[in-house]
């Protein structure tokens, strides 16, 4: 879910005896429990890494938040309300994906859907919500939604686009997640990302000079348009122009240098393997606040380079999900430090086991380029669906770099139990005995670094 009701009154009822930071993480363990959709781990260090919390007075309150807001069960901690709320959402998604198929079916013409040139609007139906959509008469549309929203429906933006079933596809997909049907959550503090989406999507289908809509009268917005103001691009690779841009369009884009959020999306787009996720108003505003704190784009670059180094970020952990949003490595200063710092540690230095010279255990193992190397060399592949993480983790193995596995052992001991246990197993083919005195062991007996 990407958005949930907020109900002020209940919340501030229901909180009334928290201090101000036990409210805050509240709200994080809540948007967790929406975000995912299921409840929240039971393994505590997990819980306190999605919400971000570090501190011992932190810590405390969420063990206490969890016995007073909380049941504990065997898939993990539950919540009425919440569970009420998400049934309700996945009810609603049903109706609507159903509903959605039966209008579409109407909506097609020699096997494609809606391909004559028209207006992608979207009209606000209340203080909360926009319902989008397309047509060929905006005027007769527009009369129809105030017939059946009343009178406070009010044309919020409009896009003459020349591929009406595609424009509207797309514009829906970037609301899949959160819409009910053609009406999505807008409140209008975002309203200004929905105008972007579909300025983007008006240049990616434009419309031929000869064809014109019949529209309503013109917009803000649109009256930028008819005065030649280019629209914000389309997200795409690098250096490749959007369909339908005209020579001079294009080169004034070329010749625009990227603005510093861009190039940061951009880079967890390459690094995550993303390229579908947008840059919406809530990532816009974690990436501009961290610019803001004093942190350079490159900083920010570093900290998705080490959160991608993380395997427990990057999904081997218990739950074998990942947390690698650009909303939780850039979400306080203690997490881009944290994830700079797996960039930035200096690798150990081991004795070799049979004495002489120390080696640098990272000197191959943190490029990408000399583990694919090194894999040749030990005729090893990644895999179809294979994480980097887990490929490197087995090139490691049979290079045989004992420095490099007490490494790794020490770094996957730090994060969790689970992750330690994987990697013993990957290293040794057996699982971790576990010791008297707590933890586990380093190596099975008779096994040396």
């Amino acid at each position: 879910m990407n958005y949930y009701p907020f109900h002020i009154g209940d919340f501030r009822s229901g909180t009334v005896n928290m201090s101000r930071l036990s409210r805050w993480i509240y709200r994080d363990m809540l948007d967790v429990y929406y975000d995912t959709e299921k409840p929240l781990p039971s393994d505590f260090e997990l819980l306190c890494d999605q919400i971000g919390v570090e501190s011992d007075d932190e810590r405390r309150i969420v063990e206490r938040l969890l016995r007073l807001k909380f049941a504990k069960s065997e898939d993990g901690y539950r919540n009425e309300t919440c569970d009420r709320v998400i049934a309700e959402y996945r009810a609603r998604a049903e109706t609507a994906k159903a509903n959605g198929k039966k209008s579409a079916a109407t909506r097609y013409r020699n096997g494609e859907y809606m391909p004559m040139a028209g207006t992608l609007y979207a009209v606000r139906v209340d203080s909360e919500t926009v319902k989008v959509g397309v047509t060929a008469n905006l005027k007769s549309r527009l009369h129809q939604l105030r017939s059946k929203y009343g009178s406070q429906a009010s044309l919020l933006h409009q896009v003459s686009v020349g591929h009406m079933g595609d424009a509207e596809a797309a514009l829906l997909a970037v609301y899949e997640e959160s819409r009910s049907g053609e009406e999505i959550p807008v409140p209008n503090s975002a309203q200004d990302a929905l105008t972007t989406h579909m300025n983007r999507i008006s240049v990616a289908y434009p419309v031929a000079s000869s064809s014109q809509a019949n529209q309503e009268p013109i917009t803000n917005n649109q009256k930028a348009e008819e005065q030649h103001i280019p629209a914000p691009p389309l997200r795409g690779a690098a250096g490749a122009d959007a369909p339908g841009l005209s020579p001079e369009a294009s080169s004034s884009r070329r010749q625009q240098e990227p603005r510093p959020v861009d190039i940061v999306f951009d880079h967890w787009q390459s690094v995550m393997g993303s390229p579908r996720s947008k840059l919406d108003a809530k990532r816009e505003k974690v990436i501009k606040s961290a610019l803001k704190a004093g942190y350079s784009v490159d900083d920010l670059r570093k900290a998705i380079d080490g959160c991608a180094l993380s395997p427990f970020h990057m999904g081997l952990n218990d739950q074998r999900t990942k947390y690698n949003g650009i909303d939780l490595i850039l979400r306080s200063a203690d997490q881009i430090d944290k994830f700079v710092g797996l960039v930035d540690a200096p690798p150990p230095v081991t004795p070799v086991p049979s004495g002489g010279a120390s080696v640098s255990s990272a000197d191959w193992a943190d490029s990408t380029e000399s583990v694919t190397s090194m894999a040749k060399r030990h005729g090893l592949e990644q895999q179809n669906g294979e994480h980097y993480i887990w490929f490197r983790l087995r090139v490691i193995k049979a290079h045989g770099d004992e420095a490099l596995m007490e490494r790794e052992l020490s770094a996957a001991s730090r994060r969790n139990e689970g992750e330690y246990e994987r990697v013993f197993k990957l290293f040794f083919g057996v699982a971790p005995k576990p010791l008297a005195t707590g933890g586990y062991e380093k190596r099975p007996q008779g096994v040396s670094f």
